[in-house]
């Protein structure tokens, strides 16, 4: 869990008072509302193999409250996709989307990665979950209301949406005239509505700094960071509160409310966030049915177990098992697999499937490229890497670079000559965002940026034949995957 921010901790020590102060008050007007909320949830559409999480089990839990009660609001903060199962990858995340239509989302917004496919694509997605389940204040175009009415328990909910600012969108408006958007929206909704929410693909400071700029709201759906709040934060300023429930749909947030329909404020009576735990949570089984027959149609290899670990391995420890497996498919020299840039997640222990190996670097190394380059280049890469602080790579071919190193000495070491071409494979999000911005310069002054192939297969395809071939003789991955101890890394 990341840490609490100072001013959380603040608001958490005032927050019994301010609840002491308002539950002293007349509850005549009071209408209960259940809030339930997620955010950033990746395309985590299957359940996790920790036995924690997945939309299914997200389902089942949602399911069984508006069994028992007319008062549920289910919202989203944005980052529906990217990150996740194969399934969701393979068919652009619209997998995702049709199991949101079947969990009956009231509203999300969007969040940085559901920019990726363009907005027509998003705005297909937004039809498979049903239609007008997007809202979004601050787009400079249109595409997608800025709000929503949302009638719940006789009470008229106003939810409003917004993206987090980047400065690499030009489909966002910057932060000042977004504040701007999304305030003018509050202010033209109030007077229609019992309550505001704002779903904002935005972390919880920025939220509670939003709320004091923008009193008319009284609840803020968080996103983007990943941030667990075990509980509601009130915003001492204006008492709105703040909401967020981790990521990748292993938590749902919880927030009971009573909503004045007379002075439009709502006070907290409880909140805290679920974990979806397989024991504890029941599964929506028509749903999870649906989610594997669309892998099994999309990408049957998908559930196929490739071996057996018995601990977790780090990203570092699968990087360096993705290097290998590449640089055997390609035959090349030489390979590298950024852990800052390419690498998701940590590979868990237990059943080892392509599904799990594909989590844990397989979206953004789907695409690999081989690169022709000199003995020096790949060591002004190298070094490059380490003086700049970009994120180790691990290779296959070469030995680490290390402390006080110079590049000469580290080609001797590994045997390359400065001014001899090697093939290189590398993931082409690393050649483009690392490689280039390491030595771009280099290459410009050295007679321009060597031509560059895809490879044909993916880095799911590499690390898979390459675990396969570690275990077919027997024994787990993990024996087979243990990093070097740095004192041996820096004999070698």
């Amino acid at each position: 869990m990341p840490p609490r921010h100072p001013f959380f901790c603040r608001a958490a020590a005032l927050a019994p008072a301010l609840f002491l102060v308002t539950a002293l008050s007349a509850f005549g007007a009071e209408r209960s509302l259940l809030l339930l909320h997620t955010n950033d949830i990746h395309d985590h559409v299957r359940p996790g193999a920790d036995g924690v999480g997945g939309l299914a089990h997200l389902s089942g839990y949602v399911a069984g409250l508006r069994a028992e009660r007319g008062d549920v609001l289910l919202l989203d903060a944005g980052d529906v996709t990217e990150k996740g199962d194969l399934v969701a990858f393979v068919s652009q995340s619209r997998v995702t989307w049709e199991a949101l239509a079947a969990l009956r989302y009231d509203a999300t917004t969007i969040g940085n990665h559901d920019f990726s496919h363009g907005l027509d694509h998003l705005k297909e997605c937004d039809n498979l979950a049903g239609g007008g389940l997007v809202v979004c204040a601050n787009l400079h175009e249109k595409r997608f209301p800025a709000s929503k009415i949302v009638e719940v328990n006789g009470m008229k909910v106003g939810v409003i949406g917004m993206t987090v600012p980047r400065e690499n969108n030009s489909q966002v408006m910057g932060q000042k005239d977004g504040e701007e958007a999304v305030a003018a929206e509050a202010a033209r909704l109030r007077p229609d509505c019992d309550l505001l929410v704002l779903t904002a693909h935005a972390g919880t400071r920025d939220c509670a700094a939003l709320a004091r700029k923008i009193p008319d709201i009284n609840v803020f759906v968080a996103g983007h960071t990943h941030e667990l709040l075990q509980q509601p934060v009130t915003v001492p300023e204006t008492g709105a509160l703040v909401v967020s429930a981790g990521s990748n749909a292993r938590w749902v947030g919880r927030a009971e409310l009573a909503v004045d329909t007379e002075k439009k404020t709502a006070r907290l009576v409880r909140g805290e966030v679920v974990t979806l735990s397989h024991d504890t949570v029941p599964c929506d089984k028509p749903l999870l049915d649906r989610i594997l027959a669309a892998e099994r149609e999309l990408c049957p290899e998908a559930a196929r177990v490739v071996a057996r670990s018995d601990r977790t391995l780090t990203v570092q420890e699968v990087a360096r098992l993705a290097a290998a497996g590449m640089r055997e498919k390609s035959g090349a020299d030489i390979a590298f697999c950024n852990t800052n840039q390419i690498m998701r997640n940590p590979l868990p222990a237990g059943e080892v499937t392509v599904n799990s190996l594909f989590l844990t670097g397989g979206q953004r190394g789907h695409r690999l490229l081989r690169v022709p380059l000199t003995g020096a280049q790949v060591a002004a890469y190298t070094a490059g890497l380490f003086r700049e602080k970009k994120g180790l790579s691990e290779a296959a071919g070469v030995a680490a670079f290390r402390p006080g190193d110079t590049e000469a000495e580290w080609m001797e070491r590994n045997g390359l000559q400065p001014g001899r071409a090697y093939s290189v494979v590398m993931p082409e999000m690393e050649w483009e965002t690392r490689f280039l911005k390491v030595c771009g310069k280099q290459l410009a002054a050295e007679g321009g940026v060597p031509a560059v192939e895809p490879c044909g297969f993916s880095f799911t395809d590499a690390l898979t034949e390459h675990v396969e071939a570690l275990v077919r003789n027997g024994g787990t991955l993990d024996a087979h995957a243990k990093l070097p101890s740095r004192r041996a890394k820096e004999a070698a």
